[in-house]
């Protein structure tokens, strides 16, 4: 019985791998679709530098793909493990970039924007001009934004999915096209939320942004200090001789609320195939001949989004349904606003 009990938790935790945590706890929650979630967040936008000359540099060496996947998966485990030892989630990887988002009603607007550019340091410090097996050196350009995000869910029962926009997506989108190689830049209304500005070396950019240059060396330690005893009272007070602890859990998600069935639609089928045929996941990359439809929406701003969506994904589900194609991706939106669904 314990073992089975033990398997159950491995398979939850296996599958959770492949979802944010925003997305895990919305998922008990969620009753129709389309639905909408709405988040006071720090965006931290993170593009990788030299991914697309990897890629075609393993194709000429003809390096293999099981090669080209190792090396993705060190760079981007540093990464990941940076900005979840930092509090961040990753909500969306769409190609060479990553999307992370910070609840910042969580610890405040100001201890927020202190934890993602103590974030952001970090990985600049780990990975910034990374060499690889091919002779290509990644680097990172990191832009940084505050404000409202917008989680919208589609779907059905078998087949869900979920897109980030709202404000701040659309200015982190907006404040990286200001990046260099290896920078980090704020949007101004991300700057003005930094706490103790005295001690942080920015270049001030044309429409208001901050390229960060330096900070002092205990600066995030300062701002947030405060805010870890504060959280750390109200939700796990101290026993008598136990150390508060210098960083939060890896993930925030309390699995034992998540339910396995909830999961699986928002996971893309032949993902699911590999787990239930107890494949190890490590083993998941693969080389296939296929055809690629993309598909790219322009909508109104005016428009109720959540149920444009929905209306347009019940449409390509049908499709894809019916000439057995795999729809497994659906795209960041920037868009200005979008309707609220309670959940």
């Amino acid at each position: 019985m314990e073992l089975e009990i033990e398997q159950r938790e491995d398979d939850i935790l296996e599958l959770a791998a492949h979802l944010p945590d925003l997305v895990l706890q919305a998922s008990n929650s969620i009753q129709d679709y389309p639905a909408v979630q709405h988040v006071e967040s720090v965006v931290m936008f993170l593009d990788i530098w030299g991914f697309t000359s990897l890629c075609e540099r393993h194709t000429k060496l003809n390096l293999g793909v099981d090669v080209l996947t190792k090396t993705l998966n060190d760079y981007l485990g540093l990464i990941e493990n940076a900005i979840l030892k930092n509090g961040g989630d990753v909500v969306e990887f769409a190609g060479d970039a990553l999307l992370v988002l910070w609840d910042a009603d969580l610890y405040g607007q100001t201890a927020t924007m202190a934890r993602a550019i103590r974030c952001a340091r970090q990985i600049q410090r780990k990975c910034h001009d990374w060499s690889t097996e091919s002779g290509i050196s990644l680097a990172l350009k990191i832009a940084l934004a505050i404000g409202q995000s917008y989680i919208t869910y589609v779907g059905c029962d078998s087949c869900r999915h979920y897109s980030t926009s709202g404000p701040a997506v659309s200015e982190a989108n907006k404040t990286e096209k200001r990046c260099s190689r290896g920078s980090i830049v704020l949007s101004q209304r991300a700057w003005e939320a930094c706490p103790d500005r005295t001690a942080m070396k920015v270049e001030e950019l044309p429409e208001g942004e901050r390229k960060l240059l330096s900070v002092e060396k205990e600066w995030a330690e300062k701002e947030l200090d405060p805010v870890r005893k504060e959280f750390q009272t109200l939700n796990d007070p101290l026993k008598q001789g136990q150390k508060l602890e210098r960083e939060p859990r890896i993930r925030k998600i309390n699995f034992k609320s998540v339910r396995r069935s909830k999961m699986r639609p928002f996971i893309a089928p032949p993902v699911l195939s590999k787990f239930d045929e107890n494949q190890s996941l490590d083993y998941l990359c693969e080389m296939r001949e296929v055809t690629v439809v993309f598909i790219s929406l322009h909508m109104d701003s005016a428009h109720d989004h959540s149920t444009c969506l929905q209306a347009v994904y019940d449409k390509i589900h049908t499709s894809v349904s019916q000439f057995q194609g795999n729809q497994s991706v659906f795209p960041s939106l920037s868009l200005r606003s979008a309707c609220s669904c309670p959940f």
